[in-house]
């Protein structure tokens, strides 16, 4: 793709997200469309930033140009968060409240596009994506994991939710979900290095894309459930974005000995760390996750899009 028809193709989708955030608050459906309306439209809000940084990370930009970018998101996403509470009417909010999504999705994606710098060569991907997962496993979901920690009191999920991505509800200014913007800086990290050494870059997107898209329903699907004593309410988004990764290029890495052993030490050491974090689980006594992260009823046409605005989280 040429830079123009990628600049373009950035615009084009930065535009639609921003029609999309505008509009979904605004939008009433009969209760029997609720769940279809649910499904295809947080669909779209997932869809849409991870193809918009897609189509960014297709620029090539140069690293100043990147920082531009950041200063950009930062000053939009600050202005907008003081402005959000003077509007006037729903609208406004929600005008407010989508172009405050692009601002996340930019500043979040320029810090990935950075750290995206690091990498001297495509098979540092391999380590890179399994100790991400492994952290984001522990950060989450660990007893004394910072994520877990932070959503239990009132300021640490005031902080998340002013830089997290809102996956709005139909018809309501609550958000029905919230993803962190680790998440895009990862998933923009990823693209900028596949891009970068001309991996699979198609198919990097649409496996991406879809696992987050997978995620995210299950979140709000099935959230106050667990399984295998992992509550489903918030879960690590890093680990399917990893693997997502690994399996779209799986034919890209080619590793000498030494290079198989580092990955090999590093995945045994991940696997430690996750095997640490789940006995942790087992020995606390977890609060009920819908006291803790607010979680969504097993309905979702009637919980996940309530007038009180339940809210869930994928991070």
């Amino acid at each position: 793709m040429r830079k123009t028809n990628a600049g373009v193709a950035v615009a084009a989708i930065g535009g639609a997200m921003f029609l999309l955030g505008m509009a979904a608050p605004l939008i009433g459906v009969r209760p029997r469309l609720f769940v279809a309306g649910t499904v295809i439209v947080s669909t779209l809000f997932v869809a849409l930033p991870i193809l918009f940084l897609y189509s960014i990370s297709n620029l090539k930009l140069k690293p100043a140009a990147t920082v531009a970018v950041f200063a950009i998101g930062v000053v939009m996403m600050l202005l907008i968060e003081r402005t959000i509470p003077l509007a006037a009417f729903p609208w406004q909010a929600a005008a407010l409240g989508s172009a405050g999504q692009i601002a996340v999705v930019l500043w979040a994606g320029s810090v990935g596009a950075l750290v995206a710098l690091m990498f001297k060569d495509r098979n540092l991907v391999v380590p890179a994506a399994i100790m991400l997962a492994a952290i984001d496993f522990v950060i989450v979901l660990a007893p004394a994991g910072i994520v877990h920690k932070a959503l239990q009191s009132d300021q640490g999920r005031r902080v998340f939710e002013a830089v997290a991505y809102k996956v709005p509800s139909l018809g309501h200014l609550q958000p029905a979900a919230f993803i962190g913007p680790a998440d895009f800086l990862f998933v923009a990290m990823f693209f900028v290095v596949i891009h970068r050494f001309e991996m699979r870059k198609s198919a990097t997107l649409i496996a991406v894309a879809i696992a987050l898209i997978a995620y995210l329903l299950i979140v709000l699907m099935f959230g106050q459930r667990s399984f295998a004593g992992i509550s489903l309410t918030a879960l690590p988004a890093l680990v399917p974005i990893g693997l997502a990764v690994l399996i779209a290029n799986r034919s890209e890495f080619k590793m000498n000995p030494q290079e198989k052993l580092m990955c090999w030490i590093v995945a045994g050491l991940c696997a430690l760390m996750i095997g640490a974090t789940l006995f942790a689980r087992t020995r606390s006594r977890p609060e009920r996750a819908a006291q803790v992260y607010r979680a969504a009823s097993d309905n979702l046409a009637a919980a996940v899009f309530a007038s009180s605005g339940p809210s869930t989280f994928v991070d």
